[in-house]
């Protein structure tokens, strides 16, 4: 349980200009400095876009869409699209920033190794849309991953209650409910690959599996439903999480999918409890079910759970769990597994 040491600076540096305190109103209610830096922007049909060893500080704005490094409905960048060179970002440094770190939306197929993201705000390492797949996250290191303002799951709880101006008439938003879900890793489709990652001294979660019903966003509508919940999950292996106040790793819930109105005066993509992990082969639930496989997952010093898990069926295996609040929850499973993992100075595990 070696500390992780990650080198910033790099010879190419892309930084945003700032002024030296706050000056946007809505903005200045919650941070004391200027969060309108640069980003950069990565649209459909480029040529190629390799990005390696750039440092990028006081990237990414608190508006939506405005992100430290923002591949935007991209598509298909890997073979699958004709790429012949797989699309990546290798080596980067991204820290200081006001809105993630790298936003992958509505994009498949994009490699993102080597790379730090520490001390920004919002998700981090973000898929936006729940319909983003086969996007392989390697050997990646994030780190203090801060509240930000633009979803409801980035909002802290004076935040959550702060901004209601897409709620439903006089609704009151329940912070721990709605909000409070900020992450290192925000894992909207689990048909993506995370190895060898670390996710340290996020707000709440370093890893967070949800599951969207259908596709939101700029993807609402235009394309089928996602079949998140019955879709295998992609690569887990190695992957560490500490130090994260609500939990290392979250496999649970989901956003909600409807505008505010009447019935349901919540905000659009707020938390919701409408999912559960059930996966089959070809996400089709007439076929037979595919475990899911944790591997190597080493979770210590979280606050409250080292890995909250729902659903099933789940396989945790080679993994370690120590001084945590709770070692490792399984809620309302259907069939879980537990091979070769130890448990250390924590309350190793508990059933719901």
């Amino acid at each position: 349980m070696r500390a992780e040491v990650g080198v910033l600076t790099r010879n190419i540096l892309i930084k945003g200009e700032t002024e030296d305190s706050c000056y946007i109103g809505k903005d200045c209610q919650f941070f004391n400095y200027d969060t309108f830096g640069g980003h950069i922007k990565i649209m459909k049909n480029f040529t190629s876009v390799h990005l390696s060893y750039v440092e990028l500080k006081q990237m990414g704005q608190q508006v939506q869409g405005s992100y430290s490094i923002h591949f935007h409905c991209c598509g298909d960048v890997d073979e699958k699209g004709g790429y012949i060179y797989k699309t990546y970002l290798d080596g980067l440094s991204i820290h200081h920033c006001f809105s993630r770190c790298v936003a992958i939306h509505a994009t498949n197929g994009l490699l993102i190794k080597d790379t730090i993201g520490y001390d920004t705000l919002g998700h981090c390492f973000f898929m936006e849309d729940g319909i983003e797949q086969r996007n392989t996250l390697f050997h990646n290191l994030g780190l203090v991953t801060k509240p930000g303002t633009l979803l409801p799951t980035d909002r802290n709880s004076t935040m959550c209650l702060t901004i209601r101006d897409r709620v439903y008439g006089k609704y009151v938003p329940v912070p721990a409910t709605d909000c409070m879900a900020v992450s290192t890793f925000w894992i909207a489709h689990p048909n993506n690959h995370l190895i060898n990652n670390v996710a340290a001294g996020s707000q709440d979660a370093g890893i967070w599996y949800l599951f969207h019903k259908v596709p939101t966003g700029e993807s609402r509508g235009l394309f089928p439903e996602t079949k998140a919940e019955l879709t295998p999950l992609g690569i887990f292996y190695n992957n560490k999480v500490h130090s994260n106040f609500k939990a290392g790793l979250l496999i649970d819930k989901g956003v909600k999918t409807t505008n505010a109105s009447a019935e349901d005066p919540r905000e659009y993509l707020c938390l919701d409890n409408n999912a559960r992990f059930r996966p089959h082969q070809d996400a089709d639930p007439e076929k037979p079910r595919v475990a899911a496989v944790i591997d190597g997952l080493i979770a210590y010093k979280n606050n409250d759970h080292g890995a909250w898990v729902r659903g099933g069926d789940i396989i945790i295996q080679n993994s370690a769990f120590a001084d945590n609040g709770i070692g490792l929850t399984f809620a309302r499973l259907v069939l879980f597994c537990l091979i070769f993992c130890t448990f250390l100075t924590n309350l190793p595990y508990f059933g719901m």
